[in-house]
């Protein structure tokens, strides 16, 4: 009822705004800040921060220092949700010794804060969920906890950059972002026969290596993922994350992810076709605040975006391998030396398994094995894999997924060079001093909305 409220002065007000000048002191800057709902992927929840230019300015010798490399960046803050405490100690041993492996490639600026969950099923769950084969077979999962839009100096577009990424990287804009408590979200299955490398015991032929999954899962949260998600299992079409304010009013999309910049659809060797059907999809305009359930609804009788979200899915259930990552620097594709497949099902869309995955078939025996999407039980350790594929590289990564993480903005081990970017500032006009007539966008109606409401909160 109060949000409703909101809205209706949010009318009143723009008709004031339109029909007179507007003098205040200061200009209103909004950094926009989409978390992730871990139990549906498809839907980023939207928090805003106000500046205004004055605080800007105080704040951004913040910004201005310039960081070293820090040799142990991640931080875990772990929950243990099993009787067993033994077995969460080693698993966050474990997980320290996967996080000394990734900096073996790469270089960290910033402290990276990671939630992680270690769950038994068994013990939290019904006894159903205990013996529910498809929820037994889920190792782990972990993704940015948030993003933020930015781009590059020579980008045409903004990207949704994950946060442990952005920390990283050298923000030329005067504004201290708004961080989330944690970069990345992780939780492990512990009714899983786990092997521990922390331990320092022989792993068992029927175990699973905890520190290959750790680094698989952790480097999804540093960014290894995609904006496209299939909404609900029912609908067969895909499309872009939308963001919700309070979780039940969409605001707008999320743009393209750092990784999704760079894919490429196999049957046109061409990175714009698959970055066009994420316009073509967002060209089905949010004018206004509208509910979750009526966005789905109307996006249904859309035209084009709806066709075009059909399409989507038609590709990425076409067959196995339909698209790659490339950097685009060789023409055509099959030139590109770190080109690598993409994990896609014939017929088939699995959500948190489709295309932020590298091929199984193509890489489960080659250097590029670690970001396949499955993992099989065997005595076969990552240290052992590491020797056997990976000799001539240190840390956990073959070459093709390092030019991954390369291309995301990550700096190699070694380099000290950050990536710039500029963050996505929204300015509203209220601080303008000039007497013409105030023209709204629609950003902007979403933006008053919000402050609206915020005043109603302390009413």
């Amino acid at each position: 009822m109060l949000l409703f409220f909101a809205f209706f002065l949010l009318n009143f007000f723009c008709k004031v705004f339109a029909a007179s000048s507007l003098v205040t002191s200061d200009s209103i800057y909004i950094v926009s800040r989409y978390d992730n709902n871990p139990s549906k992927p498809w839907e980023k929840r939207s928090v805003l921060k106000l500046l205004n230019s004055q605080s800007l300015n105080r704040d951004f010798s913040l910004q201005t220092i310039t960081p070293t490399v820090i040799p142990n960046p991640f931080n875990f803050v772990s929950q243990c949700q099993t009787s067993n405490q033994q077995s969460c100690n080693s698993a966050i041993a474990t997980l320290k010794i996967a996080a000394q492996k990734i900096t073996q490639s790469l270089s960290f600026f910033h402290n990276i804060s990671v939630s992680v969950q270690l769950v038994s099923a068994c013990e939290t769950e019904t006894k159903e969920a205990c013996t529910d084969p498809n929820l037994q077979s889920i190792l782990g999962g972990a993704a940015p906890a948030s993003y933020f839009e930015a781009k590059r100096p020579d980008d045409d577009r903004y990207f949704a950059f994950p946060q442990a990424l952005i920390r990283q990287l050298e923000i030329t804009d005067n504004v201290v972002v708004p961080y989330n408590t944690y970069d990345i979200i992780a939780v492990f299955n512990m009714d899983a026969n786990w092997w521990y490398s922390s331990t320092g015991t022989p792993i068992g032929k029927d175990q699973y290596d905890f520190e290959r999954v750790a680094i698989h899962e952790l480097t999804h949260g540093l960014g290894f993922d995609t904006t496209i998600n299939q909404w609900r299992d029912v609908y067969k079409y895909l499309g872009p994350s939308y963001h919700l304010l309070n979780d039940t009013i969409v605001t707008g999309w999320l743009p393209p992810t750092a990784m999704d910049k760079h894919i490429v659809q196999t049957s046109t060797k061409t990175r714009q076709e698959w970055l066009d059907f994420h316009t073509r999809i967002t060209r089905f305009a949010i004018p206004k605040p509208i509910s979750e359930s009526n966005f789905l609804q109307n996006f249904a009788k859309s035209g084009d975006p709806y066709n075009a979200a059909i399409e989507l899915y038609n590709l990425c259930t076409s067959k196995e391998r339909a698209l790659m990552f490339s950097d685009g620097t060789a023409i055509p594709v099959e030139n590109d030396p770190d080109a690598i497949f993409l994990q896609t099902y014939p017929l088939t869309y699995r959500q948190g398994s489709s295309i932020a995955h590298v091929d199984q078939t193509m890489y489960t025996n080659s250097s590029e094995f670690l970001m396949t999407p499955a993992v099989a039980a065997s005595t076969t350790n990552l240290t052992v894999l590491l020797a056997r594929y990976n000799s001539t590289v240190k840390g956990p990564y073959g070459l093709k997924t390092l030019n991954i993480l390369q291309n995301l903005g990550y700096s190699l081990k070694g380099s000290e060079s950050r990536v710039k970017v500029n963050l996505r500032l929204v300015k509203s006009e209220v601080g303008s001093t000039s007497a013409a007539r105030r023209r709204w966008k629609s950003g902007d109606l979403v933006v008053v909305a919000i402050v609206v409401s915020l005043i109603l909160g302390f009413l």
